[in-house]
């Protein structure tokens, strides 16, 4: 028998070999580091779950005690509040009041929290009180009900983009493709308006409020001076409206992620450094750790998650997502991200019977 010829060894379930390539197959494919916890969009075992055709989620914002507010999309739209500090663990249908109106944004005040609303024909705000810090959930529980109100004067002809709560939470910023405006809290109006051609989401760091506009530039929120521009982008930075932002909760660590995937690091007088490039695209959801680190998933299909760690300048792939807590479930594709007050992370998925994912970050040298 000839070498051409030899049969290939036979391996055995029970051959060293055999369970030790199984085992690199197993153990990469999936996240490596750190924890994932798939929460359903209800309390369980109270109420109902958001169904799944309606529980893509696309929008997350906290208020100033860490509380989540949220948005979905699919066959009908929804808002939700969570809470999984101390002893809540839940996640609360808000009655959005029309199923057929999209809600891609949400800033929190210290007293009530704004929301956008999108038709076909454009878009407008609601206001409604904070939810609150619930009760004592494993004992006994009841929740308040409180109705959406409409601002008046705060109806746009293009859909509404995004809004951010600036730090005090006295104002929040609101963008569509035409300008910027300016939400007063206290006196429940829009209280400015600034013409500034705008591309894609907005980012809250060093105090201040950044975004892109349609002509390629950086600008930063200034105040009674409305947006002027910090710095032009790179003149190959791509389409400024497929970019991303992530930012820790303190607003000291902020990067952009351009669509070609490559990373930059924003610094407080608005210039850019590019650090690195990830090979996997469209970066989908993103967020960053209290101590720097960007955690992001990124590709179509079954998104992978990765990190970039700033000390060494590198991305890292940590597999797909996948929950054994709460709710065994694979994680394919996210929309949406949070950096929460403990260093938890938490993720929106953009699928059906969408999960709230809580992710705990490994520690650093651990």
């Amino acid at each position: 028998m000839t070498a051409s010829t030899a049969s290939p060894k036979r391996q055995h379930r029970n051959d060293p070999e055999w369970i030790a390539a199984a085992r690199r197959i197993h153990d990469g494919s999936f996240v490596r580091e750190g924890l994932f916890v798939a929460f359903p969009l209800c309390f369980p075992g109270v109420t109902d779950t958001i169904p799944l055709d309606e529980s893509r989620i696309v929008a997350l914002a906290a208020d100033s005690e860490g509380m989540i507010y949220g948005a979905t999309a699919g066959r009908a739209h929804h808002v939700f509040f969570a809470s999984f500090h101390g002893t809540g663990g839940l996640v609360l249908d808000l009655r959005w009041p029309d199923p057929a109106a999209a809600c891609p944004a949400i800033a929190c005040g210290t007293v009530e929290a704004l929301f956008a609303a999108n038709m076909a024909e454009g878009g407008r705000l609601l206001r409604r009180p904070l939810q609150g810090r619930p009760g004592d959930l494993l004992h006994e529980w009841s929740f308040p009900h409180h109705e959406f109100r409409v601002v008046p004067d705060a109806e746009f002809e293009k859909p509404v983009l995004d809004l951010l709560a600036e730090d005090a939470r006295r104002f929040a910023i609101g963008t569509t493709a035409d300008g910027l405006f300016r939400y007063d809290f206290a006196e429940r109006r829009i209280t400015a308006r600034w013409p500034q051609p705008v591309a894609g989401r907005m980012c809250s760091a060093f105090g201040v409020m950044w975004g892109l506009g349609a002509d390629g530039s950086l600008w930063r929120y200034e105040g009674a001076e409305g947006a002027r521009t910090a710095h032009p982008l790179p003149a190959d930075f791509g389409d400024a409206g497929a970019s991303r932002w992530a930012a820790d909760r303190s607003g000291r660590t902020a990067y952009l992620i351009a669509s070609d995937g490559r990373i930059f690091s924003l610094a407080s007088d608005g210039a850019l450094a590019e650090r690195a490039r990830l090979e996997i695209t469209p970066v989908t959801a993103a967020t960053v750790a209290p101590d720097g680190r960007l955690f992001a998933f990124a590709g179509e299909g079954i998104a992978h998650f990765h990190v970039f760690d700033p000390a060494t300048d590198a991305w890292r792939d940590l597999g797909a997502a996948v929950s054994v807590l709460e709710r065994r479930r694979y994680g394919y594709a996210f929309g949406s991200a949070l950096a929460g007050r403990g260093g938890e992370l938490y993720f929106g998925e953009d699928d059906s019977l969408g999960h709230l994912w809580l992710y705990f970050p490994a520690r650093l040298g651990a």
